[in-house]
């Protein structure tokens, strides 16, 4: 019926196999009916590792709904003993107590499933009959039946109404149809299939949807895969030359030096640093290439560590200059370490750079756990920026403070945001003219992130 990352077979066959939050209904006539359905359904379910309940009323009752599942599985004992299937009256579920309550019986279908979950089933599959549904209560039913859509959609669970032809009216079957994604009905012997049509609209909008985005994907790949080569040729067609420049530039000063006036020796030595800066744009360019292309690994990191190697490997821009650096309990992250390496050297060179006119540099590196993500700070008294910027300054080719003397390709920030959102994290920054930037980077937790920590592979690195 439909596509999916994760299909499940449904045991019927005019439906197919459809994906987990898949909400549907069978209209029946007779006994028969219901087993000719529910039968290869909850069979289908318990052979493929799914937490199956069954909720029962008239004409088909729980002892009658036993006999026809053993019948058609000769183990169907065995899975009851282990709690793979539930076969409940409507009294013990829906009407639990005397009444029917909406809340309840979702949050029970909720429970249900998450029970499963726990004890290693994929998921959930149940059924539910309504015969026992009086007039009175139609109204309320039908909220609870729109109520589910929301529901299944989030989980892992198949459902699947049935209800009497001969108890339901003209208006009736438009309400079930509106909240069930297809129905099944009888004609002439044959099951039928009956789509919602605003869902087979919607459900055809998506597909088309999807392929575009595919379509888009691809071409998206595609122009990646160019830049990449393109970046890559550029770095060794325009190093040659520039290796060359700074090379006869270099010769010029020492063996012609002496013949140029003040003048041509100063035209010279900015001839070689605009090479110097050549050469760094071009290593930076790379270097958000790569960011952009390797796919990062999930390590567990010691980020203190990982801090303090960096600081020492940026002697040479702290070389006589008073630099207070303090670093606080950092959590663990979890992630490449190469790529954070690379994040915290792009931050913390920044923050030595915006300080350069400090007569004592105060940065601070700090850290903390918050709602599921591990937040690392680094925190500087240097320029500052207006915040009217916040939302550039992690683009390519954005700098800080234009024009202020501050050497800069404009690439590193948009490294940094780059690996991080690589990683599922994100960042951003705070900073006031004259005052100082904090600059923020967040982290899923191993637990909650996609990144999962392999302790096992961590093991056996170490």
């Amino acid at each position: 019926m439909k596509a999916g990352r994760d299909l499940r077979k449904t045991g019927i066959e005019i439906i197919g196999d459809v994906p987990w939050g898949t909400h549907f209904c069978q209209f029946y006539k007779t006994r028969q009916d219901l087993v000719d359905i529910l039968v290869p359904y909850f069979k289908t379910g318990l052979e493929n590792n799914e937490l199956c309940i069954w909720v029962t009323s008239e004409p088909l009752q729980v002892r009658e709904a036993e006999a026809a599942m053993r019948q058609a599985m000769p183990d169907f004992d065995d899975y009851r003993r282990r709690g793979a299937i539930e076969i409940l009256s409507h009294t013990e579920w829906y009407r639990k107590g005397g009444y029917f309550d909406r809340d309840r019986v979702l949050n029970g279908w909720v429970e249900k499933h998450d029970h499963g979950l726990a004890r290693g089933y994929d998921g959930l599959r149940l059924s539910g009959n309504t015969l026992w549904l009086e007039k009175s209560l139609w109204a309320d039913f039908t909220e609870y039946e729109a109520a589910i859509n929301g529901v299944v959609e989030k989980y892992a669970m198949l459902v699947l109404c049935t209800y009497s032809e001969d108890r339901c009216g003209a208006s009736e079957v438009i309400d079930v149809l509106q909240n069930h994604q297809f129905a099944l009905i009888k004609r002439e012997d044959q099951w039928v299939l009956i789509e919602n049509s605003e869902r087979k609209r919607a459900a055809e909008a998506i597909e088309r949807l999807n392929e575009e985005l595919e379509r888009r994907a691809e071409q998206l790949e595609s122009v990646n895969r160019d830049l990449e080569s393109f970046a890559y040729s550029v770095s060794h067609d325009l190093r040659v030359p520039l290796r060359a420049i700074d090379g006869f530039s270099a010769l010029l000063l020492e063996d012609y030096g002496n013949r140029l006036d003040d003048e041509g020796r100063r035209l010279l030595t900015v001839v070689r640093e605009s090479v110097d800066k050549m050469q760094r744009l071009i290593s930076d360019i790379l270097m958000f290439s790569r960011s952009g292309r390797v796919e990062p690994s999930h390590r567990e990191i010691d980020m203190e560590a990982l801090t303090w190697a960096v600081y020492e490997d940026l002697m040479p821009m702290r070389a006589g200059r008073t630099v207070k650096f303090e670093v606080g309990m950092l959590p663990h992250a979890c992630g490449d370490e190469a790529l954070i390496r690379q994040v915290m050297m792009n931050l913390l060179s920044n923050a030595l750079k915006f300080t350069g006119l400090r007569n004592e540099a105060h940065i601070e590196v700090t850290g903390g756990v918050r709602d599921g993500e591990t937040v690392y700070s680094v925190r500087d008294n240097g320029i500052g920026f207006d915040m009217r910027q916040a939302s550039e300054i992690f683009g390519v080719f954005r700098r800080l403070r234009q024009g202020d003397g501050f050497e800069g390709t404009g690439i590193g920030l948009a490294t940094v945001k780059r690996i991080i959102e690589r990683h599922d994290g994100r960042v951003w920054a705070e900073g006031k003219v004259g005052e100082g930037a904090t600059f923020h980077f967040a982290l899923p937790r191993p637990e909650t992130g996609k990144g999962a920590i392999d302790r096992e592979e961590v093991q056996a690195a170490q």
